[in-house]
């Protein structure tokens, strides 16, 4: 609930409405124009180039705090108190390199490397079925993802299949699927990637999971979203809270 207020706050807030039979968008807060207020409020058609530019930021806040709300309405049916407010920036004291800002500049694709089998998805080039699998499962979760960008540099460099964006905790966590570990092979390599991340300051669990599978005939979906919820949970003893309030 923390979160989706501070989204809120970065954003105009306003409504959409019909004026004479032509739609219009009513802006009453943008935090870029300290001019417009409750009192000194500003109306676009959605024809105009304003209101081009505005209505899908109202749209997004107009969908923001109705999942505010529901939350809100929803912590207030189980709860007598009011849910703690967390202020953002988060302080940590412990920064990972899977940050916000890392997500951000990521690219999909990034390594070079040639796949033997790839399958196209959303504009993305994977290696495996398992790849896919695992793009759709947390497609299912709800959480953004991209596929394979470069971690470290020159030599070193490493791929993660994916990272996840948590932006609640303004990080996100990669995810390594290892396949065929019943092979010597792929387990060397897996056993060489895992030192990998560990030489980069990573958490094993909590900046990157692996999920190991020796079977090539079965996708362990069910611990896949596990081990991501946990990594997630995993990662909020980074953050410093107040003493005196529990998580919300």
């Amino acid at each position: 609930m923390s979160y989706l207020r501070e989204k809120i706050s970065q954003l105009p807030h306003g409504k959409i409405y019909s004026v004479n039979g032509r739609l219009a968008v009513s802006i009453f807060y943008d935090p870029t124009d300290s001019a417009i207020s409750t009192y000194n409020r500003k109306r676009y058609y959605l024809t105009s180039e304003r209101g081009r530019f505005y209505k899908p930021l109202i749209d997004e806040y107009i969908c923001l705090s109705d999942e505010l709300k529901r939350l809100e309405k929803q912590w207030n049916f189980i709860y007598r108190i009011a849910p703690r407010r967390i202020q953002y920036p988060l302080n940590k004291r412990r920064y990972s390199m899977f940050d916000g800002d890392f997500f951000d500049r990521a690219v999909s694709n990034s390594n070079g490397r040639r796949a033997e089998h790839p399958i196209a998805y959303k504009g993305m080039i994977l290696r495996s079925k398992n790849e896919l699998i695992a793009c759709q499962q947390v497609e299912k979760m709800g959480l953004e993802f991209k596929t394979e960008p470069m971690v470290g540099e020159g030599f070193d460099a490493l791929y993660p299949d994916l990272i996840i964006r948590v932006p609640e905790q303004i990080k996100c966590i990669g995810l390594e699927i290892e396949g065929a570990l019943d092979k010597e092979r792929y387990s060397y390599k897996s056993r060489n990637r895992r030192k990998g991340y560990l030489d980069l300051g990573f958490q094993i669990g909590k900046d990157i999971v692996f999920l190991d599978i020796a079977d090539p005939h079965q996708f362990y979906s069910e611990l896949l979203d596990t081990q991501i919820r946990l990594a997630i949970e995993a990662s909020l003893d980074d953050i410093i809270f107040p003493d005196d309030q529990w998580y919300q």
